[in-house]
């Protein structure tokens, strides 16, 4: 029967019908991609690893134990691995590392009396091996183990079976709860035991959480499978004794996180830069847009990092940066502006205090450096003196070496542009130069009341800055120049130019009747480069009398 419906009815019924599909649709992708996520690891003999996608919050992990080893020839075959399951909320670029065990080694093929062996055939990751010539290796316990590889860190295991000889009919399966021997390992054979002469033929312990022991003093001795295990995780079952050979593991996405990545976080750009860098969620597509186009793609790393290649930008372009998962949410935009590239080097001056017109202090100095950078900004200064060690400069440092100093410096901007290093000559004398003075008289024995010539013989010097001038201070007398008693005679001291280098003048030589004598005092100076002065004085006596 065709049935005929009206155009405007058929546009009606196909709107609803195409509503109710597109919210089933809508509603049922998660869960379909979710089932076509699921990742199963087989067993390889060393750590697996699977890091959780971008958008994924809560996974299923379904774990199987490895069979215990058989012996050749022989109905008693190992033990059967065990089976655990449970939900675990996760993030996005959390690792998870898989250990899938492996099926315990065979026995030999037939008894060997006096075999005091140790058979070294133990399953991978946990089995305990067996020992004699019938002793098959215990199953390797299955785990996977969250943010770390240590037995710690295990989330969840399934038991491994124990060896052969299940003479006790029970508990040698994967997932056995007593008779348990240590965390993770399974229990060894014994060489050394034995059953009168002949060493007894013992199987493996299965591995597990904590690992099965080992059934001593029959001989052939069988042992127990390991734990199994679910920790914190959620809607946990177990199962024993279903796995034959080696482990598994199976991992499904059961929850997605509906809640788009964060913005990314980006470091800046320059017009000279091919690389955009910076950090969002891991996994994540990182997709960069000037105006319409784009202009890059990446995939964020385990750690979160990402890095973009990208076209050369003038400075001044908007960039729009933006993180999407595998489920096609994406984040809100970072705008960023490519900025201008800084190829210029910062400025550093160094400011000291005001230098003598001589080119010497004579006190410590003060040194202050100051950096200017208009572009990316000064990172850091540096200074070194007299040919020494760069120094981190962080305050203003102080000099005191009395010598001539040579202190460079320069600095360094955030965009690696280093400044030609600059340099200042700081010289510092805080010593006083030498003097002596020597005289030709020191003595007018005669106050005859006449002029005597007085001749000056100076020597001086200065290590560090040297001598910068030498000068007749002062000529004072202890007397009036015309006192009572003296003769009546002014202008005792002639010809002496005061303030200059004289060294030769006259002094009269005489003195006051009621006195004990004149002492005429002379004094010179003598002055370095940087400032510092000594003074020297001799004395001329005209005694009272000559015994004076």
């Amino acid at each position: 029967m065709q049935v005929v419906m009206s155009p405007k009815h058929v546009s009606r019924k196909m709107i609803i019908f195409l509503a109710i599909i597109s919210l089933v649709l809508y509603t049922l992708a998660p869960i379909s991609m979710a089932e076509s996520a699921a990742a199963t690891y087989q067993y390889t003999g060393s750590v697996q690893k699977w890091v959780v996608p971008a958008g994924v919050s809560k996974i299923k992990i379904e774990a199987w134990g490895a069979q215990g080893g058989t012996i050749p020839n022989n109905s008693n075959t190992g033990g059967l691995g065990g089976y655990v399951s449970g939900e675990q909320v996760v993030s996005a670029g959390q690792i998870l590392y898989v250990y899938v065990g492996g099926q315990g080694g065979a026995s030999r093929g037939s008894w060997i009396d006096g075999c005091d062996c140790y058979n070294n055939n133990g399953g991978w990751n946990g089995g305990g091996s067996g020992s004699g010539s019938r002793g098959p290796g215990g199953g390797g316990g299955t785990d996977v183990r969250i943010d770390g590889t240590s037995i710690a860190d295990r989330a969840i295991v399934a038991g491994g079976g124990a060896g052969g000889f299940n003479y006790y009919g029970n508990n040698s399966y994967g997932g056995n709860t007593t008779n348990l021997w240590q965390l993770f390992q399974g229990e060894n054979g014994d060489t050394n035991r034995h059953s009168g002469w002949y060493p007894n033929d013992e199987a493996g312990g299965g591995g597990g959480y904590y690992g099965g022991r080992i059934i001593h003093g029959d001989d052939p001795s069988s042992g127990y499978g390991g734990s199994s295990y679910y920790g914190s995780m959620t809607n946990g079952t177990f199962n024993h004794g279903v796995r034959n050979g080696h482990g598994m593991v199976k991992i499904t996405i059961v929850e997605l996180n509906t809640t788009p990545p964060e913005a990314p976080l980006v470091n800046e750009v320059k017009d000279n830069d091919t690389q955009l860098t910076g950090t969002a969620e891991a996994g994540s597509t990182i997709t960069v847009t000037a105006g319409d186009s784009v202009i890059g793609t990446a995939t964020t790393n385990e750690d979160g990092t990402f890095t973009v290649t990208i076209p050369l930008q003038p400075d001044g372009t908007i960039l729009s940066v933006t993180a999407s998962n595998s489920y096609g949410q994406v984040s809100e935009a970072t705008w960023i502006t490519v900025l201008e590239s800084d190829v210029t080097p910062p400025v550093t001056e160094a400011s000291l205090p005001q230098l003598p017109d001589s080119g010497w202090y004579g006190a410590d100095v003060t040194v202050t450096l100051t950096a200017t950078d208009d572009a990316s900004g000064v990172l850091s200064t540096e200074y070194q003196v007299n040919g020494g060690e760069w120094q981190v400069y962080s305050e203003a440092f102080v000099l005191s070496s009395e010598q001539v100093n040579l202190v460079q410096y320069r600095s360094v901007d955030n965009a690696g542009n280093l400044e030609e290093a600059k340099s200042v000559q700081i010289s510092i004398d805080k010593t006083a130069p030498s003097l002596s003075v020597e005289l030709n008289i020191t003595a007018l024995l005669k106050p005859n009341h006449k002029l005597i010539p007085i001749v000056v013989t100076t020597t001086s010097g200065d290590a560090t800055s040297g001598v910068a001038s030498v000068t007749l201070t002062s000529i004072t007398s202890n007397e009036p120049d015309n006192g009572e008693g003296d003769g009546d005679k002014s202008g005792d001291i002639q010809n002496a130019e005061i303030g200059t280098y004289d060294t030769e003048f006259l002094l009269r030589a005489e003195r006051s009747g009621k006195a004990d004598g004149r002492a005429y005092t002379i004094t010179y100076t003598v002055i370095d480069n940087a400032g510092n002065e000594t003074s020297v004085t001799k004395t001329v006596n005209v005694p009272h009398d000559r015994r004076k």
